[in-house]
């Protein structure tokens, strides 16, 4: 069955906003209209659908979660029930509609990440493109940008990337945000390969849809490792180190 739409996930600050960008050049739908503009934090844009935002934070104000405050194991019945239940049935119905008729249509809005229960119940047959960051990294720019502390914004990954290992299945592509800043080329391509035979796409247009997504990537948008100490490193716990290692060894398959 080919997929109907895109869903890229990951942990807030962790480049889901560079891919999002990608894919709409490489062809996706994603209603650019109503995405918003950028700001010191994202110069470039947040590719977010406005609509979907207040809808994925009503979702998280029902289960007594916030972005940064993400809802626990237990809440997963909980959300479950929430696609029986009006109006959110309705809301979720009419937000897919939106996007039904453009294949590939593309979702980016880290809550999604955690929010995978109840929209799985709506969007039918799609795959995931899934953002990878050095942790580290991530709660530094939660510090800078929303002050949270190293460790809530450790935790706060922690639990945003445990949520998508429990939620997504194949097919999947995970994508290591320093690769891609490192060498946009290899990592355009990686992606290509991955997307293209999915969609149907003739293997003659795999150069061009490359090079499009490369010219989306400016390496002078990674700032936050920035300010970083050798404190802050030990603050990394075990299973967060584990979590990192596991996901970084995702990062390294589909590459041709």
């Amino acid at each position: 069955m080919r997929p109907v739409g895109i869903v890229i996930l990951g942990s807030h600050r962790s480049g889901t906003s560079v891919l999002a960008d990608m894919l709409l050049r490489w062809g996706a739908y994603g209603r650019k209209e109503d995405t918003g503009s950028g700001d010191i934090w994202n110069p470039k844009g947040y590719w977010e659908y406005a609509p979907l935002v207040r809808f994925n934070e009503k979702l998280l104000h029902v289960l007594g979660a916030r972005w940064y405050r993400p809802p626990q194991a237990t809440a997963r019945e909980s959300l479950l029930a929430l696609t029986d239940s009006e109006p959110y049935r309705s809301e979720a119905a009419r937000l897919v509609s939106c996007f039904s008729s453009h294949t590939p249509w593309l979702w980016k809005d880290p809550r999604l990440s955690v929010l995978l229960p109840f929209w799985s119940r709506f969007w039918g047959h799609v795959l995931y493109v899934i953002s990878v960051r050095d942790p580290k990294e991530v709660a530094n720019s939660t510090r800078l940008r929303n002050h949270l502390t190293m460790a809530e914004g450790l935790h706060l990954w922690q639990s945003y990337m445990v949520a998508i290992m429990r939620d997504v299945r194949d097919p999947r592509v995970f994508v290591s945000y320093e690769s891609l800043i490192a060498d946009p080329a290899a990592e355009s391509r990686r992606i290509c390969e991955f997307l293209n035979p999915m969609f149907g796409i003739d293997a003659s247009e795999l150069d061009l849809r490359c090079r499009t997504l490369a010219e989306a990537v400016d390496p002078n948008l990674r700032r936050s490792g920035e300010g970083l100490s050798a404190a802050d490193n030990a603050l990394l716990t075990t299973d967060q180190i584990e979590l990192h290692r596991w996901l970084q060894q995702e990062c390294a398959r589909f590459i041709s």
